[in-house]
C-alpha cells in the first residue's frame, strides 16, 4: 500500500514539474517570437537604411539631393534588384557568421541561433521617385540643404524688391483703365466720322480728310447737300474754311430748281400760245390758192409769206422741244437730289441712335474711370496724377447730355431732325413731276405741283447738325517719326541690346525623357520677340496695336500680391542661384552644362537656349516699357512734349479722341526705346531704377528719330552705378520672375538641367524619373518552434514541422 502511495507521489510531482516547464517553455517561446519581431522590424530598418545609403554620388555631390537611383545601369526601374539587396542584406542579420573570411578562409563559429528567422516573401509595393507629388521631395531637399548657410537679411531684401511691383499696381490699374475707356471713345469717335460723312458729305480718318484729284474730296450724295438757305458758313455750320471751301460749290437749293421749273413752265405755256398763233398763220396762208394771183410779183410774196409762216411756227417748236428738255434736266436732277438725300438721312438716322446708346455706355465707362481715379488720387504721384487729370478732361466731353455733354453734339437733336428731314423730303418726292406734256392743262397741274414741293422742302431743318471741325488742319509728315523704331526694331531687339550676338548660346536641349515632358509642363507662352508690335507701326495700326497692351502684364504686376509662404519660395530661389546659372554671370561654372541659361530655362523653359534668353528679355521689355509709360506720363513736361507732337500729327482730324490716344502711342514708342536702352544696362550688370523720376530718364522725345545701336551703347554706358533699393538688375528681374513661376514648373524644369547635366558629366543612361526619394516594403518572415515543440511529443504525436509567421509593412525615405 505504501508502495502505491509513493508512486502517485512521483508522477503528481512529475505532472507538475512538467506544467511549470511548460509555462517556462512557453514564456520563453513567447518572448522569442517578439524579440523576433522586433529584430526582423530593425533588420528591415536597418536594410532599407543599407539601401538608400546607395544613393547618387554625383545627384548629391552637384546638387545636394537625395536620391537613389534604382534603374542600376536599365532603363526603367529595378525593384527585383532592391528587393534582393533588401534580402541579402537581412541575410548578414539573421545569419552573423554569413561569409565570414580571413583571407580566404572560412571562419567557423560556434553559436546558437536562437531566434533563427526566415525571410519567407519580400515586395516593394510602394515607389516614390523625385518626380512624384509634382517634384515636392526634390523641393523640400533643395530647402532643407539651402536653409542651413547663411542668407543674412535675404528675405528683407527681395522683399523690398517686390513692393516696388506693389507699389505700382494701382498706376497700373488705372492705366488698364484709362486706355479701354479711350478706346471705348476712339471707336465713339469713328461713328461721328461716319456721321459726318452722311451729313456733311466729307470723309475724316487717322489720315485725316479723304482728298481727291482736285482738293478735298466731297460725296455725291448728303444730308446738307440739299440746302434752303443761303450759302455760308454760318448757315451750314461748317466754321472752317479748309473744310467750307470746297463743301461751298456742292450745296444745292431744290427751291432755286423748282423756281426754274416753274418760270421754265410758264415760258412753255407762253410758247405754247405763241405756237397756236402760228400754226393758225400758216394754215391760213397754205389754203390760199395761189392761182388767183395773176401777178407774179404778187405771187412771190405770197410765197415768201408762207415760208415765214411755216419757219416761224417750226421755230416755237423748237423753243418748245428746248424748254420740254430743260425742265426734265432740271427735274431730274432735282429727283437726284432728292432721292440721294433720302438715303444719307435713311443711313444716318440708325448712326444716330447708336450713337446715343454708345454715349450712355461711355458715360458709363467715363464715370468708372472717374471714380477709380479719384480713389486712387493720394496713393499716386502728384505729377502721374496731373497727366492723366489732363486727359480725363478731354473724356469728360464725351459724356451724355445729361451730365456736360459733347460740344457741341446733340445726338438725340440729330436724330429728331433727320426723321422731321425724312418726311419733308417724302412729302415733297410725292410733288415730284417727271413726265410733263406741252399741254395746258398738265402744264397748270406740273406748276402747281412744283409750287406744293416748293413749300414742303422750305420745311427742311438743319437744327443740330453741327460737327466741330475747328481743329482741323494740314496735316504735318509723321512717317519720319514711326519709320525710325521700324528701322531700330527690323533685324530684332536682341541685336539692339547684346553688342556680341555671335557669342551667344545655340545650345538646344533633347525633351526625350526630360522629367517637365514626362509630367506634361508646358513652357512659358511668352513671345521671345515682341518687335513685331512696333516694326509696323504708324498711325493707322499703331493706334489698334497697342491698345491691350498692358492686359498682358496682368500677371507680372501682381506679383507683389503673394506674401504667404515666402520664405520657402526664397529659400528655394537660393538653392536655383546656387546651382544653375544665367546669362552674363560672371562666376560661370566649369562643369559642362546642357544649357548657358540656366535659369533663363527654369522660368521659361524652352528648348532652345537662345530663345530663353529672348523670351526674358522680352518681359523685361515689356515690364520696362510699361514702367516707363508711368514716369513719362507724370513728367508734365515729356508729357505735354508728346501732346504737341500727336496734335501736329493728327490734329487736323478734329477728333480730340484720336489726339490722346496718338498722344498714348507716342507715350509707348518713347517708353519702347527707353526700355531698349534699360535693358542693354540691365544686361552689362548694371542696375535701373524699376519706377523713374525725371532725372532718370536717358531719352528726350527729339532723340528717337536719331536712335541706332551705337546710340543704345553710349545711353546705356552712360549709366552710373545705382545702389538704391529702388532699382533692380538683371539678376533681380530673374528673381522676381523665379518667384512668380509655380512651383510644379520650377521643380520639373530644375530637374531637366540636373538630369541633362549629369548625363553629360558622367553617365548618359542616368534619367531623374528612376530616382527613388524612399519605397514602401511588404515583408513575411517565419520562425522555428524551438522551446514548446518537444521532439518526442511530436514523435508520439507523429506531428509534423510547425512555425510562427508575420508580416511587417514599412515605408522608408530620405
Amino acid at each position: 500500500m505504501k508502495e502505491n502511495q509513493k508512486g502517485s507521489i512521483t508522477v503528481f510531482l512529475s505532472l507538475v514539474l512538467l506544467l511549470v516547464m511548460a509555462v517556462i517553455m512557453t514564456t520563453i517561446e513567447s518572448a522569442r517570437v517578439n524579440a523576433g519581431k522586433v529584430y526582423a522590424n530593425r533588420a528591415l530598418a536597418l536594410a532599407m537604411d543599407s539601401v538608400l545609403a546607395e544613393f547618387y554620388g554625383p545627384l548629391f555631390q552637384e546638387y545636394h539631393i537625395f536620391g537613389l537611383e534604382g534603374s542600376y545601369g536599365k532603363k526603367t526601374l529595378q525593384p527585383g534588384s532592391i528587393e534582393t539587396k533588401i534580402k541579402n542584406s537581412m541575410e548578414y542579420t539573421f545569419e552573423p557568421n554569413k561569409d565570414l573570411y580571413y583571407i580566404d578562409n572560412y571562419i567557423p563559429v560556434e553559436n546558437v541561433n536562437i531566434l533563427d528567422i526566415q525571410t519567407t516573401k519580400l515586395e516593394i509595393d510602394n515607389v516614390n521617385t523625385l518626380l512624384d507629388y509634382n517634384g515636392d521631395f526634390f523641393a523640400s531637399q533643395s530647402i532643407s540643404y539651402i536653409k542651413y548657410k547663411e542668407l543674412g537679411n535675404l528675405s528683407e531684401k527681395f522683399l523690398s524688391k517686390i513692393s516696388l511691383i506693389e507699389e505700382t499696381e494701382q498706376a497700373q490699374s488705372i492705366l488698364n483703365e484709362k486706355f479701354k475707356t479711350e478706346e471705348s471713345i476712339y471707336k465713339f469717335d469713328k461713328n461721328i466720322t461716319k456721321l459726318m460723312k452722311l451729313i456733311d458729305g466729307i470723309t475724316i480718318s487717322e489720315k485725316g480728310i479723304e482728298k481727291g484729284r482736285n482738293g478735298i474730296k466731297v460725296q455725291e450724295s448728303f444730308v446738307k447737300k440739299l440746302f434752303v438757305l443761303p450759302v455760308s458758313s454760318v448757315n451750314a455750320g461748317v466754321y472752317n474754311p479748309i473744310v467750307f471751301n470746297p463743301l461751298q460749290n456742292h450745296y444745292t437749293n431744290p427751291i432755286a430748281i423748282i423756281d426754274e421749273i416753274i418760270s421754265t413752265l410758264d415760258a412753255i405755256g407762253d410758247n405754247l400760245n405763241l405756237i397756236d398763233e402760228a400754226r393758225i398763220t400758216y394754215k391760213f396762208l397754205s389754203l390760199i390758192d395761189q392761182s388767183v394771183f395773176t401777178d407774179e410779183e404778187e405771187l412771190l410774196q405770197h410765197q415768201q409769206a408762207l415760208l415765214n409762216a411755216y419757219e416761224t411756227l417750226q421755230n416755237y417748236i423748237q423753243i418748245e422741244q428746248s424748254l420740254l428738255k430743260a425742265v426734265s434736266e432740271k427735274t431730274g436732277s432735282l429727283e437726284k437730289l432728292i432721292n440721294g438725300t433720302l438715303i444719307s438721312i435713311e443711313k444716318a438716322i440708325p448712326v444716330t441712335e447708336d450713337l446715343i446708346i454708345k454715349q450712355v455706355e461711355i458715360t458709363g465707362e467715363i464715370n468708372k474711370y472717374e471714380t477709380l481715379l479719384n480713389t486712387s488720387k493720394d496713393q499716386l504721384n502728384q505729377d502721374f496724377y496731373e497727366g492723366l487729370l489732363e486727359d480725363f478732361l478731354m473724356m469728360e466731353k464725351y459724356k451724355g447730355n445729361h451730365e456736360c455733354g459733347l460740344e457741341g453734339y446733340d445726338f438725340e437733336g440729330m436724330k429728331n431732325t433727320l426723321i422731321s428731314n425724312q418726311k419733308v423730303v417724302g412729302n415733297a418726292k410725292n410733288f415730284l413731276v417727271t413726265n410733263i406734256s406741252p399741254t395746258e392743262p398738265e402744264l397748270l397741274q406740273a406748276k402747281s405741283s412744283f409750287q406744293n414741293m416748293k413749300m414742303a422742302v422750305m420745311q427742311y431743318k438743319y437744327d443740330y447738325l453741327i460737327f466741330d471741325y475747328t481743329g482741323l488742319k494740314e496735316p504735318e509728315e509723321s512717317e519720319g517719326f514711326f519709320e525710325s523704331v521700324r528701322n531700330l526694331v527690323e533685324s530684332g531687339i536682341i541685336g539692339l541690346v547684346i553688342e556680341n550676338t555671335e557669342g551667344l548660346s545655340d545650345k538646344v536641349l533633347d525633351i526625350e525623357d526630360l522629367p517637365s515632358a514626362i509630367l506634361k509642363v508646358e513652357e512659358s507662352k511668352e513671345p521671345d520677340d515682341i518687335s513685331a508690335i512696333y516694326a509696323y507701326v504708324n498711325l493707322e495700326s499703331g493706334i489698334e496695336s497697342i491698345i491691350g497692351t498692358f492686359d498682358s502684364s496682368d500677371d507680372i504686376m501682381g506679383a507683389g500680391n503673394i506674401v504667404e509662404g515666402i520664405g520657402e519660395l526664397i529659400l528655394f530661389q537660393e538653392y536655383l542661384f546656387e546651382h544653375f546659372q544665367h546669362y552674363n554671370e560672371k562666376d560661370l561654372k566649369d562643369a559642362l552644362t546642357a544649357l548657358d541659361y540656366e535659369l533663363e530655362y527654369i522660368i521659361m523653359g524652352k528648348r532652345k537656349d537662345v530663345n530663353n534668353l529672348k523670351a526674358i528679355i522680352m518681359r523685361i521689355l515689356l515690364i520696362r516699357t510699361i514702367m516707363n509709360v508711368i514716369s513719362l506720363m507724370g513728367d508734365g513736361k515729356r508729357n505735354g512734349d508728346a501732346r504737341l507732337l500727336a496734335a501736329a500729327f493728327v490734329g487736323f482730324t478734329g477728333l480730340p479722341a484720336l489726339v490722346t490716344i496718338v498722344k498714348t502711342l507716342i507715350l509707348f514708342i518713347w517708353s519702347f526705346v527707353e526700355s531698349i536702352v534699360d535693358v542693354a544696362a540691365l544686361l552689362e550688370g548694371k542696375e535701373i531704377p524699376f519706377l523713374k523720376g525725371k532725372n532718370d530718364i536717358l531719352l528726350e522725345l527729339h532723340e528717337i528719330i536719331l536712335i541706332n545701336k551705337t546710340f543704345i551703347k553710349s545711353k546705356a554706358d552712360s549709366i552710373k552705378e545705382n545702389n538704391s533699393s529702388f532699382a533692380l538688375s538683371y539678376k533681380d528681374y530673374l528673381r522676381i520672375f523665379l518667384f512668380m513661376e509655380s512651383q510644379r514648373s520650377k521643380n520639373f524644369r530644375s530637374m531637366d538641367l540636373i538630369q541633362e547635366n549629369l548625363q553629360l558629366r558622367y553617365e548618359d543612361s542616368f534619367l531623374m524619373q528612376n530616382c527613388l526619394y524612399g519605397f514602401g516594403i511588404n515583408g513575411e518572415f517565419g520562425m522555428e518552434e524551438k522551446f514548446i515543440a518537444l521532439p518526442f511529443v511530436k514523435d508520439f504525436l507523429n506531428a509534423g514541422e510547425s512555425s510562427y509567421s508575420f508580416k511587417i509593412i514599412k515605408e522608408y525615405s530620405y
